[in-house]
């Protein structure tokens, strides 16, 4: 079995993540962080972002301090796009899709991983890395190996791997959920108070989700109260409310950006925001059973009995 240390398991997310900006040439998302992944080739590798590198290898260690299975660098590589690509409405879809697909795939069983588009991607990077047909190239931390020329044929010879098309996401249908109650963009802040503070006081004092109370205080008229207010005008479209599955996904795309599943945050606060996720991704009726929804709809009657 193929082990990966911190630099080749590195090379080769640049490489996957590559293939895929390579499906349109045009991407954003993926364009802009690529460029910021780019190293110098003198004696130390060093990224032209350090603090890139230095997530990089939070995220690395904090699967195993040893080399990595291809599994655990796929693990380290999730980390890392849910801190640089979030699933959230200011990344675009075809990040947003390669990120989605990354989550779940490190929650399936090993018959389905083997069947997912995005992992056989992942391999194929990684056996394009080991090919001694391979050479690294200058200022760069992708290798190289005859690229194509033809860009719209979006393929590279010689193995680099073409990154299969995404599997579509589950479908988010705001109007499934039967109650419509409507909630106003003043109202989501406190709903929200209300719903984090709950899990704070469960926590033992989460020093993640203390942040989050801070930042949400009605006192605090910051950023952080802007990035929802736009988030919720985002999900309200041209309405001035919405309903309280709209209403719980504004939520979790706050979490994203705050709270990333990735080992910068406390694993409480991750896994509440992994719950906030898959929660709303669910089918309606199974995601009205789920503990995150539950607490919600608790929180949302507090604020309106109050």
């Amino acid at each position: 079995m193929t082990l990966l240390d911190t630099k080749y398991t590195f090379y080769a997310m640049t490489t996957f993540l590559d293939s895929y900006y390579f499906m349109t040439e045009t991407d954003d998302s993926l364009g802009s962080l690529l460029g910021s992944m780019i190293m110098w080739r003198n004696d130390n590798d060093e990224l032209f972002d350090q603090a890139i590198w230095e997530d990089w290898i939070t995220f690395f260690n904090a699967v195993t301090v040893s080399d990595h299975t291809p599994l655990e660098g796929f693990q380290a590589v999730k980390q890392f796009v849910n801190e640089y690509l979030p699933d959230t409405i200011d990344t675009t879809e075809l990040a947003r899709r390669v990120t989605y697909n990354i989550n779940l795939i490190c929650d399936m069983r090993d018959d389905e991983r083997g069947k997912a588009s995005v992992w056989i991607n992942w391999t194929a990077a990684i056996s394009w890395l080991s090919s001694p047909d391979t050479f690294l190239v200058k200022e760069s931390p992708f290798k190289d190996s005859e690229r194509s020329e033809s860009k719209k044929s979006n393929s590279r010879k010689k193995g680099f791997p073409i990154a299969k098309e995404l599997s579509g996401k589950c479908a988010i249908n705001f109007e499934c959920v039967g109650d419509q109650r409507e909630i106003s963009e003043k109202q989501i802040r406190l709903i929200m108070l209300e719903f984090v503070h709950y899990y704070y006081e469960i926590s033992g004092g989460d020093r993640d989700l203390e942040n989050i109370l801070r930042l949400l205080n009605p006192e605090n008229d910051g950023i952080d109260i802007k990035t929802i207010n736009w988030y919720f005008s985002e999900v309200a479209v041209h309405a001035t409310t919405v309903n309280l599955f709209q209403a719980l996904y504004v939520v979790n795309m706050y979490m994203l950006i705050q709270i990333p599943d990735n080992a910068l945050h406390t694993s409480f606060s991750r896994q509440l925001t992994r719950n906030i996720w898959h929660t709303v991704y669910m089918p309606d009726e199974a995601g009205k059973q789920t503990e995150i929804w539950k607490n919600w709809t608790l929180a949302i009657e507090k604020i309106a009995i109050g």
